[in-house]
């Protein structure tokens, strides 16, 4: 019984997945979800880390799922990240079912669930099913910390968190993944306790740049799969500030990857060096063995004679049906011996093959 009750849980995890933010790392449920949203909404959604806010199901009316999907900043607050303002920080999201719509990347002020200024970055089109491929800003991206925030915005942990928000249209889903952070000095800039990610730092923009980001929250929608440029500085359907494409932030986001890239590669050799070493071992191995089973010409080993043939029961070669004579007696062949031939076994044999046998043989 458990055992297909956690099947059945795993086909509804698998079945339901839909996308979710996985770097910087991103508020998790916990005791403080559980108060709030009860046992019960926390298990949807420990079933299925991508589920929708319509999905999870029986939720307290204390639990405010339209903020980081009910999820509490004391579960989270060795997850707190530290960004500078000007700063780049690059996003990476999973989406294993596409769901064509709306999304945003913003900052939100958790006491009021109002987004901070402007939204950061802006799809008119985001996860679209209808592609073979989705595009690869849909799962790597980046957002720029603005410069403008007032001196006392986002300084306490929990106060403020970049919210992931996706909507898809037709299968009328929404998702949100929160990080929480706080602003700090530049110098003091960190990706966050207990996270293995690292940011770019680029110069504060001018108050006439984020101007422009603020005019420029609308964008033409992703249209095509090549118009997706490598460099978060221009990626299609993005509202980015016009500094940001001739930033050092995109170059130092593609060095950033470059450099993450040739990690594999360096772990895949000394792979490669250690399977050859088997490879030589078990070459040695095979062969020994082959040396160990090769036949001795060994001409002292006699070779025995063929058995005679046992004669049967009724005379003749054991084994063989004779042939026999009008008075029941063994008939002989014309070399002396008793007659066995093919012929005579099949009329023998057909005595006990059914007529229906027979017929559905032709």
């Amino acid at each position: 019984m458990r055992a297909s009750i956690a099947a059945a849980a795993f086909l509804a995890a698998t079945v339901s997945a839909h996308g979710n933010v996985t770097s910087p790392p991103a508020r998790l449920t916990g005791p403080g979800m559980v108060k709030a949203c009860g046992q019960s909404a926390v298990d949807n959604v420990l079933a299925d880390g991508t589920i929708p806010l319509e999905d999870v199901f029986n939720a307290l009316p204390s639990c405010q799922l339209d903020l980081c999907r009910g999820a509490v900043f004391e579960d989270n607050t060795a997850r707190v990240q530290k960004f500078s303002l000007g700063q780049v920080v690059p996003f990476k999201a999973i989406l294993p079912i596409a769901h064509e719509g709306p999304a945003n990347v913003s900052i939100v002020k958790t006491a009021t669930n109002k987004i901070l200024g402007n939204m950061l970055l802006v799809f008119d089109s985001y996860a679209d099913e209808k592609l073979k491929v989705l595009p690869a800003n849909n799962t790597n991206f980046a957002v720029t910390i603005p410069t403008n925030l007032a001196a006392s915005d986002c300084k306490l942990a929990g106060e403020c968190v970049l919210q992931w928000f996706w909507f898809g249209t037709a299968a009328k889903q929404t998702y949100e993944s929160c990080v929480d952070f706080v602003i700090v000095s530049a110098s003091n800039s960190s990706a966050g306790a207990g996270s293995g990610t690292t940011t770019s730092v680029i110069s504060a923009t001018s108050a006439a740049a984020t101007s422009a980001l603020a005019a420029s929250t609308s964008t033409a929608a992703l249209s095509t799969p090549s118009s997706v440029t490598a460099t978060s500085s221009s990626i299609a359907g993005f509202s980015t500030t016009p500094s940001m494409s001739e930033s050092s932030g995109g170059s130092s986001d593609g060095s950033s990857s470059s450099s993450n890239s040739t990690s594999p590669e360096s772990g895949s050799s000394g792979d490669a060096s250690s399977s050859n070493d088997g490879s030589s071992d078990e070459s040695s191995s095979d062969d020994s063995s082959s040396a160990a089973s090769a036949p001795v010409d060994d001409a002292s080993i006699p070779i025995p004679e063929p058995a005679e043939a046992a004669e049967g029961a009724f005379g003749g070669t054991a084994g063989m049906i004779p042939e026999l004579d009008a008075d029941g007696t063994p008939a002989e062949d014309s070399f002396g011996g008793t007659q066995s031939s093919i012929a005579a076994v099949t009329r023998r044999l057909r005595r006990f093959i059914r007529p229906d046998d027979v017929t559905s043989r032709k």
